[in-house]
């Protein structure tokens, strides 16, 4: 429910929407998405696997290897279980270091 006061009169609106509605729209919104790829980045002296989560470009390794298609599959679980985010890494650094910058 929304209550607005404008000029002396008083606007009240009541959204009929429960939680599981938004949770619903949430999954649609996630399975709409699509899937980021295993792809190829093939160079002169490499031949890369890479996968473009978010606009980030993230190597994997030697292209069409078990540790790189791994590497595919971790990323692709954690930024499935983030609602399609990949998780933010913590910085690290002493008190000092903070105190300093």
């Amino acid at each position: 429910m929304i209550t607005h006061h404008r000029g002396g009169a008083v606007v009240t609106i009541q959204f009929d929407v429960s939680m599981d509605t938004f949770e619903r729209m949430e999954a649609e919104a996630m399975t709409s998405s699509p899937t980021p790829k295993y792809r190829r980045h093939k160079s002169r002296k490499r031949d890369r696997a890479f996968v473009e989560i978010n606009g980030q470009r993230k190597y994997l390794g030697r292209y069409n290897t078990p540790e790189s298609k791994e590497r595919y599959h971790r990323l692709l679980a954690e930024w499935q279980a983030n609602h399609g985010q990949l998780p933010v890494k913590p910085i690290e650094m002493s008190i000092t270091e903070l105190i300093a910058a």
